[in-house]
């Protein structure tokens, strides 16, 4: 119960995921009032909280520096904050809990995925009007089950790129965040395969005639497949690109 009481209002995040998912709560929170500033989030929840009365949140909801430190990230708001937010701003917490389409869940959570290499090949049968969240949410699922491999980073790279993505993501201030996340994982999957590494290396650096091959895979894994193509490499020896 939050009401009555006073509950502290956040912590600092313990994880990049954590701020990653405080900001996208936060811009959720925003655009739903429909104010452009911190302060004003703090304001209008603060009438929200007034307006209750003796229900109405304990504490202070106007601290402009609460609301930045969360627009920012560097604060995780309580469990207490995110209910009371929530009945502001219905369906808010659950920007912070799962994100848009469950992607957190995707991303993060400590699940056993279950998906088959047939439902994997399936995955690059895509057209692009057929790219949205629940198709990317399947990629990622089956690029953590495989620790990479397989174009899959390739394609999780075209996903967010593609507008169906890319433009929800950017209004919550979010998209470079998991962008970054997401190359930082796959380039621990590469330091874990040598062999995959050295293939990546080898093109890049005998063919493409890139300086750092490794740096270019991970920020446009689709160019740099591309690119091999065009220079007529043998496609067994490059990173399954995706169907376009």
């Amino acid at each position: 119960m939050v009401s009555g009481k006073s509950v502290k209002s956040g912590r600092p995040p313990r994880a990049e995921n954590e701020r990653i998912r405080t900001i996208a709560w936060f811009n959720a929170v925003q655009i739903a009032l429909e104010v452009d500033k911190p302060t004003a989030v703090g304001c209008r929840i603060q009438a929200a909280s007034d307006a209750l009365g003796p229900k109405g949140w304990s504490g202070d909801l106007k601290d402009s520096n609460r609301w930045s430190r969360y627009a920012k990230g560097s604060e995780t708001p309580s469990e207490g904050i995110l209910l009371f937010v929530n009945k502001a701003v219905p369906d808010s917490a659950h920007v912070f809990q799962r994100g848009p389409s469950d992607l957190w869940l995707v991303l993060w959570a400590n699940n056993e995925f279950q998906i088959g290499y047939e439902d994997i090949d399936a995955l690059y049968n895509i057209k692009p009007d057929g790219i949205n969240f629940q198709w990317l949410g399947r990629v990622i699922a089956a690029w953590r089950k495989k620790g990479g491999a397989d174009g899959l980073y390739e394609a999780i790279m075209l996903g967010l790129n593609s507008p169906a993505i890319k433009s929800p993501l950017d209004r919550l201030n979010v998209w470079e965040s998991i962008c970054a996340d997401i190359r930082a994982t796959e380039r621990r999957y590469l330091l874990r395969d040598v062999k995959r590494a050295d293939e990546i290396f080898m093109i890049g650096r005998h063919f493409l005639k890139i300086d750092n091959p490794i740096e270019a895979y991970l920020f446009d894994p689709v160019g740099f497949s591309t690119k091999a193509i065009s220079a007529d490499l043998d496609a067994s020896t490059i990173c399954i690109p995706l169907n376009q």
